[in-house]
């Protein structure tokens, strides 16, 4: 195998998982940048960044009226067991929407382009949406600061059907962002029950999407139109395949910029910059163009949830000047115990994590690391009293209403992959709970094996 195709095994990890039965025991956006200034500050230190947890993000769950025209609906893009008619797959239709932050206050009223969001979670029946608030015109970008959350346009409506905690990505994201500043990057979100003409549709995250923006990605324009400045995520598809990142397998797609925005130069510069990363990768100096820091806390984070998409698809990259680059973990709702997997083992190994450790600075890191953690926000009583903070905005009337709609005991995640099994839960109570011991033993099992990490 060449080299320069270490992207390629990013892909073809492999696991055995049972059979698909049940056991006894899926965000892209658009390049829109704010006039914010640049504080972009990476660095290379290892030696862990002071931990300070700030309490409950939110304490009142909040809510979304949505109200859309039944003319532009449609009967066609419902996945089995969705309400219909439904919102279309693909073109924003418009609709209004009321925003409320819990405590009375109205934070949006107005105008909304909204669509289905997602693709495996495309099957399932409690629908995804993006969303997209609007002036007056239905045309023209309207950022507007929702539920504590910064400025934007740009929203995603997550059901968490795959996630009955409503907790999983929440936990990995949350943690992460307090770690490292600038550097460590994830989306925001909080919980909100949402209406749909009038009708209840259950739970949801409100989760911003991963784009450059002075409250998200705080990265400096690429002014200079050569791809200097970029954010990129690791997909299915994307415009950059050119084959020193990945030949058809390890698709790139441009976030910032755009790739309806990108210029062919932007477009050059990442890919020359994807496959140095490449050559440094299979050379054995990955950290030569990685912030260290930022990997350390990017891998420990997604081991300790034991996310089975962590090396796979749908993370992010982003690099600012001449600054290393950093990546931005993906979704976690296949995670904690979810599918049915062990407490015990690591995410299964591939190519990249095998550069990685070829960095003996970086196994130490890990250790040094994971310490500092267990004594910081992955210190059990730490985790505990978040899963309890998180519980203040997923109030118990809210969620017996959402499983009245979607029964806990109907999810399946074999729609999503054939070879997953779903743990079985009789309510919500009992899910939190599994959830709590998984973590549990989970962290105990890290603690008796980081030292080996391999």
């Amino acid at each position: 195998m060449r080299n320069d195709l270490f992207w390629l095994m990013m892909l073809l990890f492999a696991t055995v998982w049972s059979s698909c039965q049940r056991s006894d025991s899926e965000n892209g956006g658009t390049d829109t940048a704010s006039s914010g200034t640049d504080t972009d500050s990476v660095t290379d230190d290892t030696s862990g960044t002071p931990w300070v947890y700030g309490g409950p993000r939110q304490q009142a769950i909040g809510s979304i009226a949505l109200v859309c025209d039944e003319t532009a609906l449609t009967s066609s893009d419902c996945a089995v067991g969705a309400p219909t008619p439904c919102v279309p797959k693909a073109g924003k239709i418009l609709c209004t929407a009321v925003v409320n932050d819990g405590a009375g206050v109205n934070e949006y009223t107005g105008v909304v382009g909204i669509e289905q969001w997602g693709r495996g979670s495309g099957v399932y029946p409690k629908t995804n949406y993006e969303l997209e608030l609007r002036l007056a015109d239905g045309i023209t970008e309207n950022p507007v600061p929702i539920l504590g959350m910064g400025k934007e346009e740009d929203w995603i409506l997550d059901g968490s059907w795959t996630d009955r905690s409503f907790m999983r990505t929440d936990i990995v994201f949350d943690i992460f962002k307090e770690l490292g500043g600038d550097t460590h990057v994830a989306a925001d979100s909080r919980y909100v029950t949402l209406t749909f003409n009038g009708q209840p549709r259950g739970v949801y995250r409100v989760s911003e999407r991963v784009k450059r923006d002075d409250d998200r990605v705080d990265i400096p324009a690429d002014d200079g139109n050569v791809g200097t400045n970029f954010i990129v995520k690791l997909d299915n598809d994307g415009l950059i395949t050119d084959v020193s990142v990945g030949a058809n397998v390890a698709n790139w797609q441009p976030i910032y910029p755009s790739e309806g925005k990108i210029s062919g130069s932007q477009q050059s510069g990442i890919a020359v910059w994807l496959a140095n990363l490449s050559a440094a990768m299979s050379a054995g100096t990955p950290f030569e163009r990685l912030n260290m820091s930022n990997v350390v806390d990017w891998v420990l984070m997604n081991e300790f949830a034991k996310n089975l998409r962590t090396f796979d698809r749908g993370w992010y990259l982003f690099k600012s000047g001449e600054n290393k680059a950093n990546l931005i973990p993906a979704d976690a709702d296949m995670s904690f115990g979810q599918p049915d997997v062990s407490a015990e083992g690591w995410v299964p190994h591939n190519q990249m994590t095998t550069y990685l450790l070829s960095d003996s600075a970086f196994r130490s890191a890990l250790v040094t690391r994971w310490a500092q953690l267990r004594a910081g926000p992955l210190a059990d009583a730490a985790l505990t009293q978040r899963i309890d903070d998180y519980q203040l905005a997923l109030p118990v009337a809210a969620i017996n209403a959402n499983f009245a709609l979607w029964p806990i005991d109907q999810l399946d995640l074999c729609l999503e992959d054939d070879l997953y099994t779903t743990p079985e839960v009789a309510d919500y109570a009992a899910e939190v709970a599994a959830l709590r011991q998984w973590i549990t033993s989970r962290l105990a099992w890290m603690d008796a094996n980081i030292a080996a990490y391999q």
